[in-house]
């Protein structure tokens, strides 16, 4: 019994939150990203879990996505008749507290075609 609780509890300090790993009916805990461009009106929206049938996340800027804490993901900004300039991709950073999106506030700037 002793050995099999210090080898799950080696394999869980080692292991990062990924959304797909979560039981069914427990909710992985959240982190509020709000994303901005200029101009507004444009969808950001967020991918993650399987790859070959994701959960996505959207909203109309500005906005804010409650982002589940999630080992990879996808983001991404767009709108149509819009080119997004390079901006700052969130990603997962690991500190002291727990894992924290940097940034936590996207600002992109989109320019017409």
């Amino acid at each position: 019994m002793k050995k099999a609780l210090v080898a799950l509890l080696a394999l869980s300090a080692c292991a990062t939150p990924d959304a797909s790993d979560a039981p069914m009916g427990i909710a992985m805990p959240r982190t509020s990203l709000h994303v901005e461009t200029m101009p507004a009106g444009a969808t950001a929206s967020i991918a993650y879990g399987d790859v070959t049938r994701p959960h996505v996340l959207s909203c109309i800027t500005p906005c804010d996505l409650s982002v589940p804490q999630a080992q990879s993901f996808r983001f991404q900004v767009e709108r149509e008749g819009y080119v997004v300039l390079p901006y700052q991709r969130p990603q997962w950073r690991a500190g002291v507290m727990g894992w924290r999106l940097e940034p936590s506030t996207v600002s992109a700037t989109l320019q017409e075609r």
